[in-house]
């Protein structure tokens, strides 16, 4: 995963209905993929052990891949934890707008965006509750 330079996004106000929604709208235009990371998955007994949230379930029709990382869009760890990257389609953005923010996401899930060319669009680091769009996308939102 390469560094992003936070220079290049602006944070979002996603307890603003209207932002999230009009949020949601680009990333279906714009990404390809997203990735879910479960911060709390070091807490496994083994590496082998896989631990799913409720929208891990809900989207795995449209898993892409898999993997153990120390570092993702916005946040690095002293410990290994989980990420699954799935595409991103309709019915997963929709399922998205079925709530009011990433933030009500299960138990602090960090939630990355993606374009074709692997730019990250969006992230969220969830235990801060900060929420950061790329220049390339914010127009219009606010």
């Amino acid at each position: 995963m390469e560094y992003i330079s936070i220079e290049e996004y602006k944070s979002l106000d996603l307890s603003n209905r209207i932002i999230y929604i009009r949020l949601l709208d680009k990333l279906e235009q714009q990404s390809i993929s997203f990735n879910l990371v479960n911060p709390h998955t070091f807490l496994r007994k083994k590496e082998s052990e896989k631990v799913l949230t409720k929208s891990e379930i809900a989207l795995s029709d449209y898993l892409i891949s898999e993997k153990w990382v120390k570092k993702w869009p916005g946040t690095k760890s002293g410990q290994k934890v989980y990420m699954r990257t799935f595409a991103t389609n309709k019915l997963c953005i929709d399922y998205f707008r079925k709530i009011s923010s990433f933030f009500c996401l299960d138990d602090q899930i960090d939630i990355s965006f993606f374009n074709n060319n692997n730019k990250c669009l969006c992230f969220t680091i969830s235990h801060e509750g900060m929420c950061f769009a790329h220049n390339d996308i914010i127009k219009d939102l606010t």
